[in-house]
Parts: structure tokens; C-alpha cells; sequence
């Protein structure tokens, strides 16, 4: 019974977790992970193939 609570909480806490997309249309490439300010994607078209959930920021 506890590893299934466990699991249920484990989902919820990270579906809850929103994520910051980073672009810079200068300095950036699209073969960049794009999760932190040191390596943003460059173009509009690389962030828009990803899926952005509620929360997201780019």
C-alpha cells in the first residue's frame, strides 16, 4: 500500500514542477538543451518542436 501512495505522490509533485525554456536568436544554437541561460536555443521553429506544458516559460 505505501509504495503505491508513493508512486502517486512522485507523479503529482513532478507534473507540478514547471520547466524555463531559454532563446537567444544571437548567441544561441538549436542543438542546445535551451534549459538554462548559458545554452538557449536560437530560433522560434527549435522551441516551437517542443512540447510546452502549463506552466513552461520561454
Amino acid at each position: 500500500m505505501f509504495g503505491y501512495q508513493l508512486v502517486l505522490l512522485f507523479c503529482l509533485t513532478s507534473a507540478a514542477v514547471a520547466g524555463n525554456y531559454y532563446l537567444d536568436c544571437k548567441q544561441g544554437q538549436d542543438s542546445n538543451l535551451g534549459t538554462s541561460p548559458r545554452l538557449p536555443w536560437r530560433t522560434l521553429g527549435r522551441a516551437n518542436s517542443v512540447h510546452l506544458s502549463p506552466g513552461d516559460a520561454l
